[in-house]
């Protein structure tokens, strides 16, 4: 499972500059940022058991990808839970929005997609 610490926390602040403990508002939201953090957080345990960044990106499907950022998510609200509940209630707040903003997003872009014409677009190539 996630398990966050400060730690696991600084060394997301490191390696991908996305200050979770003092500004958690800095949370991306695009998928790929996402997969990167997990795999931060998790790195320590998955190498030591030989699995390498590639192996992992490898095993994320949809249903597993989207099992980890909520496991992540949780975590990382839980972790504000006794220390600044405020802030736990704002990470929870802003991730329930973004998986309800998510569908409706995908059912645009998927509209204007099927409105477009690609040769239209090739021509003004």
């Amino acid at each position: 499972g996630v398990d966050l610490t400060v730690g696991s926390l600084l060394r997301v602040k490191t390696a991908l500059g996305f200050d979770l403990i003092d500004k958690p508002d800095s949370v991306p939201q695009d998928i790929a940022s996402l997969v990167d953090i997990l795999w931060v957080v998790l790195e320590p345990q998955l190498t030591a058991k030989g699995i390498s960044e590639e192996d992992f990106a490898g095993r994320l499907g949809g249903e597993s990808l989207e099992a980890g950022i909520d496991a992540f998510m949780e975590e990382w609200a839980g972790f504000f839970r006794k220390v600044a509940p405020s802030r736990s209630a704002m990470i929870r707040g802003l991730w329930h929005k973004a998986k309800e903003y998510g569908p409706k997003m995908e059912a645009e872009v998927e509209r204007v997609l099927s409105t477009l014409s690609f040769d239209s677009l090739e021509s003004r190539g």
